[in-house]
């Protein structure tokens, strides 16, 4: 084989790979979410809220890093009232929602909602499972001028689903959900906290 056909088909093949147009631009956000970012993230979530802010937390679930907080509010829209504990996940560009748990009520004869919040400090703890975290929730919710119910809510970290729900009045424990089948120290555990 001659050489110089060789070489001839070699720069044939190279002025044709540069003939071709120019790569599309690629498009990169090299941010690092931290510091001033996630503080404007929680201040968009915080905003987002009708009325109190009662607790928040900031840490990591699994490979997240959320932001739960907890809220008194009330929707103008529709007049309910009540409790909000909401989940953000902040790992991505923006603060995106995980899961809600609402309990909130309308007063139909127009008395004052009474909502008021007796919640330990906002902190995944194990409870009822030894691997799924879990929030307490401690509040009363009710119309005046009744009595307002007392509740206390076990709260899935992951789904935001109540696991355990006492409901009752300052004597008694009226309904109970989610007890069937736990460990006696964490029932006394609950209790304990449902007399608080």
């Amino acid at each position: 084989m001659d050489w110089r056909l060789l070489n001839l088909m070699m720069i044939l093949v190279v002025g044709l790979t540069a003939c071709g147009s120019d790569p599309e631009p690629v498009n990169m956000d090299r941010r690092f979410l931290a510091g001033d970012f996630l503080e404007q993230e929680r201040d968009k979530v915080r905003l987002g809220i009708n009325g109190e802010v009662l607790d928040e937390l900031e840490w990591v679930y699994k490979d997240l890093k959320v932001f739960t907080i907890l809220s008194k509010e009330r929707d103008p829209e529709t007049n309910y009232s009540g409790i909000y504990l909401r989940q953000y996940d902040l790992s991505g560009q923006t603060a995106k929602l995980l899961w809600t748990y609402q309990d909130s009520l309308s007063c139909a004869d127009a008395g004052a909602i009474m909502v008021s919040n007796q919640s330990p400090d906002l902190r995944p703890v194990l409870i009822t499972t030894e691997t799924t975290e879990q929030f307490i929730l401690s509040y009363r919710l009710g119309c005046s001028p009744h009595p307002a119910e007392k509740n206390l809510v076990v709260i899935n970290a992951a789904s935001g689903t109540p696991d355990v729900r006492l409901l009752g009045d300052d004597e008694n424990i009226q309904e109970a959900n989610g007890l069937q089948g736990l460990p006696e120290g964490t029932v006394s555990m609950l209790l304990f906290f449902w007399e608080k």
